[in-house]
């Protein structure tokens, strides 16, 4: 027994990608089955071809993205309000974690004075947005832009 991974749009269009492109790709936020709904992943995938650039198979890693960005916060900012998009999603998809920060969408926690950074993930576009404190008088921890 086996994972589809063609099953799911998000992973098909990354192993898609990955073969068209011929480098490395990451995946849309996708969930796992071992993790809460809203506890997103993504992969990174890579096709592997033999010497005439024949497809032999893929390799790929999956990574559970609030694991990452807390063994981040460790080192810094412990009361850090923060938000991840993924800005090559549809809207109301783009959200991949969020800590310390009101349910809203990355423009409007900009307006509300966050302050966002651009990182490429793969060949996505992703957002780090640093979020004032709730009651305004601190601004975002510059130590984690």
């Amino acid at each position: 027994m086996g994972l589809d991974d063609a099953g799911n749009p998000a992973r098909r269009v990354a192993f898609e990608e990955a073969l068209r492109l011929g480098i490395p790709v990451a995946s849309g936020r996708i969930s796992l089955v071992t993790r809460q709904p809203d506890d997103y992943a993504f992969l990174v995938v890579e096709p592997v071809v033999d010497a005439a650039h024949a497809l032999r198979g893929y390799t790929f890693g999956t990574f559970v993205i609030a694991a990452i960005v807390k063994r981040f916060l460790e080192s810094s900012d412990s009361k850090a309000h923060v938000a991840l998009f993924d800005r090559d999603a549809p809207p109301g998809g783009q959200l991949l974690y969020r800590r310390n920060v009101p349910d809203l969408e990355q423009d409007a926690l900009v307006a509300a004075g966050g302050v966002a950074t651009d990182i490429i993930v793969g060949t996505r576009h992703w957002s780090i947005v640093s979020a004032a404190e709730h009651d305004g008088a601190a601004g975002p921890p510059w130590s984690l832009i």
